[in-house]
Order: C-alpha cells, then sequence, then structure tokens
C-alpha cells in the first residue's frame, strides 16, 4: 500500500495537451453519486474547495492492467475538448483504485422522467452537434469510445449546463496505429464489447470495432432520446447469449426509415449512412454537423434551454403499447384450466429451449414485443429429451405459468439389494403380493419392477395450453397420505450403501441448481408405454428415476452456463472476495463485483508511464494517521 504522498511529475511534451493544472492536497468523499457495473462514482471536495468526481473500483494483487488507471490513460490522451472530462489523479492502493475527475450534471438517462416523455427535436439536436464534435476529436486521436450511449452523456454544471460531456473510457482503445495510421486488422470471432441496446451489429457479429461503431451506437442513442425505447429494447430472453441473439437478429431487419419514422428525413439519412460505412472510411463529420446544425436553425433553439421535453411519443410506439395492453387484457379475461391434477401418473419432457431462451410470458418483459427468435439446435438431437414417468404431488399458479411438483418413477428390474429393499417403495400390481411398502394406484398397475425411489420432488413450469391431461392411473388423497406416511418411514432409515450416497449427492444437485426453471411438456403415462418397459429405455421414455432428471438438469446447466459466458472447467475457479485480509474500511470488498483486468492487446501504450507523467498520484493516508479519523460510510480522505 501506498502511504506516502507523492509529487505530480511534469507531464510529457508530446503531440498531446496535457489537461490542466493538477489540484494538489487531499480530498474528501461527500456522497455517493452512482454506481456502474465496475465502480461506483462520489462527489469528493479538494484542498481548495473545489467539487470534483471520484471513482473507486475494487482491484486485486492479481489484476496487472486495472480498468480505471486505463480509463484514466484514455482521458489524459484526449485532453483538451471541451466534451472531455478533465482528469486530476490517479491512485491505487492493494485493494482499490482511484480516479479523480471533473464533476458534472445528471446523464441524459434521468431525463425525461416518464416514459411517455422524450427530448425535443431542437435539443436533441444540440446534443448531437455536440457529441458529433466530440466523437470527431476522440477519432482524431486515433481512439474509438465504443459504449456511446444515454447514460454516458451528461449534462455539464454552473455555467457549462448547456455544454454535454462524454464519460466512461473503460473500453476505449486504438482502432489504428498512432504513427503509421495502419488501421488493426479486421478480424471476426470478436468480444462483444458495448452496451447491448446501442451496439453495432459488428459488435454482435464480433468484427473488430472501428470509427464506424462508434456513431451507429450515436445514432440509436438519439432515437432513443427522440422516439423513447428502441425496438429492440423489450427482446428479453433466458440468457445473455440468447438475448444477444434476439437484439442482433432484430437490429437487422430495422432500416434508418423504420427506426427514424415520423422524425426529419435528416436521421433517416444518417441512420443508413453510418450503418453502411465501412470499416476503414473515414466519417464525414463536418457534412452532417453542418446537416444538423443547419436544421437546428431552420427550427429554432429550445426556448427554456435543453431540458424541455415533449409528453407525446412516436405514434408506431403508442399503436404498439396500445396493442400490447389489449392482448394482455384478453389473455386475463380467460382463465386456462391446468394442464394435470394432483395425483396423476403422466410422462414429463423437460424442454431445453424454453427452459434456456425462455418464454413469452415466464421472461422479462414482453408486453410490447412478443415476437421470438428460437436457436433451431435446442429442438434436435441430443437437445430431444426423454419422456420420462412421474407423479404429479402439486399444482400452483405462479407468475401466468403451472408449476408442477413430481416424484419420478424407476424401473429396477431384478432382485432388489438390502438397501433398496428398506427404501423403495413400489407400485403394486392388484394381483401380485402386496408388500408393507407397496402402493396400488387406480386402476391397479400393470408390471412388475417399477418403484418410487426417494421423498423428495422437484418442480417444472407449465405454459398454459388450455388442453388437460387424462391421466390413466391416479393416486386419490387417501393414497397420497399412505405415499407419505411409507417415507415418513423409510426416510429416518441410515442409509450407508455407495448406491444410498448418489441418491443424497443428487438431492444436493438439484438443490444446487435449483435456481434453473425447467420448462416441460408432459402428457398421459398409457399402458402403451406402461407395456414397453424393457432394462433400457423404451422409445424415447425413459424409466431412469431422478437420475434421468438430474441427467437433463445438469446438461441443461452446463448450456446456461456456457450461454451465460461462465462455462463450466475441470476444476472450478471461485472467486473469494476476502482473498485480501481487510478493505480501506468505505465498504466490504464482498459488495463490489469481480475486479477486471484490461487485456493486455487494448492497452493505451504504457499505461503506467502515461499516468505518472500526466496525472497526479494519488495515496491514501496511513492507517491510524489524524487523516485516518476522518474515515466513515459517508466520508474518506485521499491524498494527491
Amino acid at each position: 500500500m501506498l502511504n506516502d504522498p507523492v509529487e505530480a511529475q511534469s507531464p510529457l511534451k508530446d503531440e498531446i495537451n496535457p489537461p490542466r493544472d493538477v489540484m494538489q492536497g487531499t480530498y474528501t468523499v461527500v456522497e455517493q453519486l452512482g454506481i456502474g457495473g465496475f465502480s461506483r462514482v462520489y462527489k469528493a471536495q479538494g484542498f481548495g474547495g473545489e467539487m470534483v468526481a471520484l471513482k473507486k473500483s475494487h482491484v486485486t494483487k492479481h489484476v496487472i492492467n486495472p480498468m480505471l488507471r486505463h480509463e484514466g490513460c484514455a482521458l489524459a490522451l484526449l485532453a483538451g475538448h471541451p466534451s472531455v472530462p478533465s482528469v486530476y489523479a490517479w491512485g491505487r492502493s492493494q485493494y482499490y483504485e482511484y480516479l479523480v475527475m471533473d464533476l458534472l450534471g445528471n446523464p441524459l438517462k434521468r431525463f425525461p422522467v416518464r416514459p411517455t416523455e422524450c427530448f425535443e427535436l431542437s435539443t436533441v439536436l444540440l446534443i448531437l452537434v455536440q457529441m458529433l464534435d466530440t466523437i470527431q476529436h476522440i477519432h482524431s486521436r486515433h481512439l474509438v469510445h465504443l459504449d456511446i450511449k444515454p447514460e454516458n452523456i451528461m449534462f455539464g454544471i454552473g455555467d457549462q449546463a448547456e455544454r454535454v460531456s462524454l464519460i466512461d473510457y473503460g473500453f476505449t482503445r486504438y482502432y489504428r496505429d498512432p504513427r503509421s495510421l495502419v488501421h488493426r486488422l479486421l478480424e471476426e470471432d470478436q468480444d462483444f464489447v458495448g452496451t447491448l441496446q446501442y451496439a453495432s451489429l459488428n459488435a454482435h457479429l464480433g468484427f473488430t470495432l472501428s470509427r464506424r461503431d462508434d456513431l451507429i451506437s450515436l445514432a440509436y442513442t438519439i432515437v432513443s432520446l427522440l422516439k423513447g425505447p428502441l425496438p429492440w429494447e423489450y427482446c428479453k430472453s433466458g440468457t445473455r447469449k440468447h438475448h444477444e441473439d434476439r437484439v442482433r437478429e432484430k437490429k437487422q431487419t430495422w432500416t434508418g426509415t423504420r427506426l427514424c419514422e415520423g422524425l426529419p428525413e435528416e436521421f433517416v439519412n444518417f441512420v443508413d449512412y453510418v450503418c453502411g460505412l465501412e470499416y476503414e472510411q473515414q466519417p464525414d463529420y463536418d457534412h452532417w454537423k453542418q446537416t444538423f446544425h443547419m436544421l437546428l436553425i431552420r427550427l429554432g433553439p429550445p426556448p427554456d434551454g435543453c431540458y424541455n421535453l415533449t409528453s407525446s411519443r412516436s405514434s408506431h410506439m403508442d399503436t404498439q403499447l396500445a396493442a400490447s395492453q389489449e392482448r394482455d387484457l384478453s389473455a386475463n379475461q380467460t382463465e386456462a384450466e391446468p394442464p394435470v391434477a394432483k395425483g396423476q401418473y403422466v410422462l414429463v419432457q423437460i424442454l431445453p429451449h424454453l427452459t434456456i431462451e425462455g418464454t413469452p410470458s415466464g421472461r422479462g418483459n414482453d408486453s410490447v414485443d412478443r415476437s421470438r427468435w428460437h436457436d433451431p439446435s435446442l429442438t434436435t438431437g441430443r437437445w430431444v429429451l426423454p419422456h420420462r414417468p412421474a407423479l404429479v404431488l402439486q399444482v400452483a399458479k405462479l407468475r401466468g405459468k403451472y408449476m408442477v411438483s413430481l416424484l419420478p418413477l424407476l424401473h429396477h428390474p431384478g432382485e432388489l439389494t438390502m438397501e433398496q429393499a428398506r427404501h423403495f417403495i413400489c407400485l403394486g400390481r392388484e394381483s401380485g403380493a402386496v408388500h408393507e411398502r407397496t402402493i396400488i394406484p387406480s386402476p391397479a398397475w400393470m408390471v412388475d419392477s417399477v418403484y418410487h425411489t426417494q421423498p423428495d420432488s422437484f418442480r417444472v413450469a407449465i405454459e398454459p395450453d388450455g388442453i388437460p391431461v387424462q391421466a390413466h392411473w391416479t393416486l386419490d388423497d387417501t393414497q397420497l397420505k399412505q405415499l407419505d406416511i411409507l417415507f415418513a418411514a423409510v426416510s429416518s432409515a441410515p442409509q450407508t450403501t455407495q448406491e444410498a450416497q448418489s441418491v443424497i449427492a443428487n438431492r444436493q444437485t438439484m438443490r444446487k441448481r435449483g435456481n434453473i426453471v425447467l420448462f416441460a411438456h408432459i402428457s398421459p403415462l398409457t399402458p402403451t408405454y406402461a407395456s414397453g418397459i424393457r432394462d433400457t429405455d423404451a422409445g424415447n421414455t425413459s424409466w431412469a428415476g431422478w437420475q434421468g432428471f438430474i441427467d437433463d438438469l445438469l446438461l441443461i446447466s452446463r448450456r446456461l452456463a456456457d450461454d451465460n459466458g461462465m462455462p463450466w472447467s475441470a476444476e472450478e475457479v471461485v472467486y473469494d472476495p476476502d482473498e485480501d485480509s481487510s478493505d480501506d474500511g468505505w465498504e466490504p470488498k464482498s459488495s463490489w463485483p469481480v475486479p477486471q483486468d484490461v487485456s493486455a492487446h487494448e492497452l493505451l501504450g504504457d499505461e503506467g508511464e502515461i499516468i505518472k507523467s500526466k496525472v497526479a498520484i494519488m495515496t491514501r493516508p496511513p492507517l491510524g494517521s489524524e487523516d485516518d479519523l476522518h474515515n466513515t460510510d459517508e466520508e474518506m480522505v485521499f491524498r494527491a
């Protein structure tokens, strides 16, 4: 940990304009302003009483290239433009890093306040012209921002209230070599960069990003300010990958004409222009600044500054919202009959495509956009899972779907071991010998060697379709109570064999993966299926009991982990927030996200040297010092 104050070194004299004079002294945190994906922002007071923004992020000894140092480096390289915040200090302790920069006002995302409100056209034109000039400046320094969105465009304060600034340079990288001016090689299969709603199609398709992608994100941002939520904003889904796929598919269908319906033609042309740029093509910034400036002159500036809102949405959004509300009202007027009933023996087929991708009524807010895009690979091959027999124990309505508790059936040919005989409950035939641990359904069961093996049930979700299952075999309430009594008697008996330990492990697996909602299709268990029981699976019907459902669950869990960017490994690495023994007395480390490391190929040169030469180095006071007495949950003192 750095304990001694370090004086700021003189900036390097190169082609980059140095930032304004660095403020000396200490910074005292006043209040928290916001929380981002990897950091938190605080309002702080400098030694001379000046107010600044202090950004804080969690790091560990394993992080070589911390994100805030990368952002501070980008801000130093971009210094000199009024819409790029000035950076004053950066520092790193053993557990956190800090960045001090200009204090700004509210982000555009906070205005308008209500979802039916949008910015006035003249207001958006003021913002657009300033952002085009800012992006031109960033690109002139051979950099791309790669995360332009309303949340990252901030209003100014004081005499700069009508000036907007672009923030959050954590994704910033070179798009070409600053000396040779040679573009980075256009590659495929790159990681997604940016924010899903505003990223370009090139980001979705895994291409290397360049200047065109900043302008596409700006175009989407401007349209959202004028017309409200973008058409793909309500594409919710079960996993991150499927969500990205749905947004990508939707973006491919929306041209500038469709996206900018009801807006001046200049916006239509701008969207089509930026989406048609080639990878290395230099955008014509001056043309579009002039185009929108002339449109602003024709309309006239906003009379009361750049905060004016209009209470009207675009006509297509009103129509879409009204149609959604009509569908929801119609759906609520008819209550679907439960698809199954308690005590029925049924066949259950887990549906991976619904479990992984989600359903229109069951995942996310699909009230405006109910279109679905499905991955066809999830309905073929190994993803067509077998039907598995089970007993329905309970049916409950929850959030538009039915949750069904099930007790699996197992076919075990041959003699039972002593351990199995003590714990299995046989599904009995009326003509056979009735064991004390036997349950006889109505009508009587027709084959031997079928069992319930453990008392634990599990739940699946069923989409209401208005077609109730007509079961052949059932248990009435008296028989269900008898089943409970039999399981209560056997569950107290000790289980010591390897097979019993496997059952316990299965239960633990179900609990561990219990946050996954398994969607399923339920059909009747008929004599045709029961008579086809063999030592192996009968057709596409499996009598593997609990283990069969465990196999289905693990298959889906692995795919969900892959689609969410967290693939399973042979040796699972778990991040331990307490790997370091203490924190800075401000917030516990466990409340912070996992620290992120900037990839080496995305660095802006020797970032450590750039920071040292252009930005003051900030350090924490020694623990136990007089300054440290000021450390509370709301206030913290730092030195620069």
